[in-house]
């Protein structure tokens, strides 16, 4: 399990990354003043860093259904595509759990840029097949 790191890694970086430009391009379209305000660094690396550490247990959970698809031959994109989704959806629902306010569309648009940079991340890397050990030709 601990040889199959590599492909979560790179889609949940890629996703923390994506997701977090996503993050400042909605603020600074629909809250330009308040991102005028702060130093765009002093505001992007510490919500860059926050995410990160919240979205661990996503990467966790996508480790684990990479690694367990892998080791049974079965490498389909879909079954992590869907795995990477409902564990963001499942992040992201954690945190209005902890952090409550009514929906508003900014909210379902920062939902989105993290849905979609998810979605791009897990289709963008190819998955590294293995091969059986002992067969040789």
């Amino acid at each position: 399990m601990l040889q199959h790191y590599k492909y979560p890694l790179k889609v949940w970086l890629t996703s923390v990354l994506l997701g977090s430009i996503g993050l400042f391009t909605i603020t600074y379209i629909y809250q330009r003043d308040m991102f005028i305000a702060y130093n765009l660094i002093s505001y992007f690396i510490p919500v860059t860093f926050y995410i990160a550490l919240g979205a661990i247990p996503f990467w966790l959970c996508l480790w684990y259904v990479y690694s367990r698809l892998v080791k049974s031959g079965k490498q389909r994109k879909i079954m992590l595509l869907l795995t990477a989704e409902l564990s963001g959806f499942a992040y992201l629902a954690i945190m209005s759990v902890i952090y409550p306010s009514p929906p508003r569309v900014n909210e379902l648009l920062i939902i989105s840029s993290f849905v979609v940079a998810i979605a791009i991340a897990v289709l963008i890397y190819p998955i590294h097949k293995v091969k059986p050990i002992g067969l040789t030709v």
